[in-house]
């Protein structure tokens, strides 16, 4: 077991922006933040952010329970208001946790809200990745979990790559993006964010 301490800055240059545009957060926060000594973190997170936290049986004793952004317990077991701001929510931060059937439950009915974000790029592999994405999502809802048809629907957005704002590339930053976005669109995706 090697485990990762050190946060991958791409991938924290693309959260920011979804907390930022995000209506209705919620951490969701599990054993992994107590077992990594990371209550702390979380609880500085949670309060910078104003983000409010529930965890699974596991995470509990990893935020406080006075404090005013705790939710409770979710799951089968957990309270009515962390599992109904869990199923409203429109952005979930899972941290240190995992998603077993005592969290969501029927999963055709777990977080209808919840959409994806996809990076963008100049690859052709972008072409078709909400096709490739929402062909596997609606498999594995029907033949693993027998998702009723709602459930079977992935929502995702498309997010064009920061590439398209590097200086060197300043004359090719408007087709750059330009052509991320159309490809995107040609994908059908739900809603498209550019860097540009």
């Amino acid at each position: 077991y090697n485990p990762t301490y050190q946060p991958n800055i791409k991938q924290l240059r693309k959260i920011v922006p979804l907390i930022a545009e995000s209506q209705k957060p919620t951490i969701f926060a599990g054993g992994g933040v107590i077992l990594s000594k990371a209550s702390n973190e979380l609880t500085d997170f949670a309060r910078r952010t104003q983000m409010p936290v529930t965890t699974s049986l596991m995470g509990l004793g990893a935020f406080p329970a006075t404090d005013p952004l705790w939710l409770g317990m979710i799951g089968m077991h957990g309270t009515y208001r962390a599992n109904m701001s869990t199923g409203e929510c429109d952005l979930l931060i899972g941290i240190g946790v995992r998603f077993d059937d005592r969290v969501t439950g029927r999963i055709d009915a777990f977080a209808p809200n919840l959409s994806y974000f996809f990076s963008n790029g100049m690859d052709p592999e972008y072409t078709v990745i909400g096709r490739v994405a929402r062909r596997i999502w609606a498999i594995a809802m029907r033949e693993l979990y027998g998702g009723a048809s709602r459930s079977q629907k992935l929502k995702y957005h498309i997010q064009t790559s920061g590439r398209s704002l590097h200086s060197q590339d300043i004359q090719f930053n408007d087709i750059r993006t330009t052509l991320q976005a159309l490809c995107a669109i040609y994908d059908n995706c739900n809603s498209l964010h550019t860097n540009a």
